[in-house]
């Protein structure tokens, strides 16, 4: 049933304590919500939730107070201490950056050579951790995203402890300055608060609105839902679930249309993970991946048609030598089905040319 979500009232709804740190004083005065989220009447057009298995431990359903804390989080609320203060410039700052070197180009690229992936599909993004940054930019029009990770979900329990501001500003640092997060330092930075708190405001950073957080268990797999909406009024969620992908059978997370796969260790390249692959060469439609993904060795031998983007002569840096793949390189030498990138995305983020590979299933052959 469709309603409506006055995101002007949400203004006046009291912050809840949340994140971990030293205890806020009653004398604080209250974050408000920023104008750079737009205080209008978004009607959300609900959409029926397939039988997927997944099974809701927890909810949190007040969505005014998920707003408020998710909106300090993605530093988009009035300032209340110092160090709130000095939070919200680094963070819009490094959101600045970001923007200018890989998101509004990849907005680009997806009006140009995504527009045609259908909308309402679900979103496979193994090794990305809690980055919901690119997912929500090349596939604005996805339905459910699935994200994976060796890091502890969080719990919404978690939400409720004091903010701590100097240990947020670490949390986010990585996607900022990195267009991706570091494993060891989401080891480090994630292991108390869990991916939750980056998740909530990552969405928000995105221009929509969190409503809803679940704690979920997808047979025995542990994981945290966040129900939101687009500016459009589209309603849309990610599941995020920590698990080690050499054990996961991706198949539990059903028909997954599109999939992203970048700066995951190369990864991909070795043979700890022959379920993960099948299942993205096999069952993704639309699978778009930088070098560090599964090799064009073994993508050339399915039904499978490849367009690639930006520029690669090796892996980036000196820590890889054995993922280099000389046919790769050879493509791009030759420019065949080879087109300009326009952003940095993956690797060498802002210091190195990037590339990408849109590799689309062929039905028909596949029917044959």
């Amino acid at each position: 049933m469709n309603r409506l979500i006055f995101l002007i009232a949400f203004c006046g709804i009291t912050l809840p304590a949340h994140l971990f740190g030293a205890q806020k004083s009653d004398e604080t005065p209250l974050p408000i919500i920023s104008q750079e989220i737009p205080l209008k009447e978004v009607p959300v057009k609900d959409v029926p939730l397939k039988d997927d298995g997944v099974v809701v431990l927890k909810s949190w359903d007040n969505a005014g107070e998920i707003l408020n804390l998710a909106v300090s989080i993605a530093a988009q609320s009035e300032p209340t201490t110092p160090e709130h203060k000095s939070y919200n410039d680094f963070i819009q700052g490094k959101w600045k950056r970001l923007k200018e070197l890989s998101l509004d180009g990849a907005k680009g690229f997806e009006e140009n050579e995504l527009a045609n992936i259908p909308s309402g599909a679900q979103v496979f993004y193994p090794f990305g951790g809690p980055d919901m940054v690119y997912p929500l930019v090349l596939f604005p029009k996805a339905s459910n995203y699935i994200l994976i990770g060796l890091e502890p979900t969080g719990t919404i329990d978690d939400t409720q402890k004091p903010i701590n501001y100097s240990y947020l500003k670490g949390m986010m640092t990585n996607i900022f300055n990195s267009g991706f997060f570091v494993t060891d330092k989401m080891n480090r930075n994630l292991k108390n608060t869990g991916t939750l708190p980056v998740l909530l405001g990552l969405i928000v950073k995105m221009e929509c609105t969190p409503t809803k957080v679940e704690e979920i268990d997808l047979r025995g797999l542990k994981g945290i839902r966040i129900w939101f909406h687009n500016a459009y009024g589209d309603a849309q969620n990610v599941a995020y679930y920590q698990g080690d992908l050499t054990k996961i059978d991706p198949e539990i997370f059903g028909t997954s249309e599109i999939a992203l796969i970048k700066c995951c260790s190369y990864f991909m390249h070795g043979q700890n993970v022959p379920r993960l692959k099948k299942y993205l060469l096999k069952k993704v439609d639309y699978l778009i991946q930088d070098d560090t993904g599964i090799p064009l060795r073994e993508i050339i031998k399915t039904n499978r048609s490849n367009t690639f983007y930006g520029i690669y002569t090796k892996p980036y840096g000196n820590d890889f030598p054995w993922a280099v793949q000389p046919d790769l390189a050879e493509v791009y030498a030759t420019k065949k089905n080879v087109k300009e990138l326009g952003f940095r995305v993956g690797y060498g983020f802002g210091r190195a040319p990037s590339n990408l590979m849109l590799s689309v299933l062929n039905h028909e052959e596949e029917a044959q």
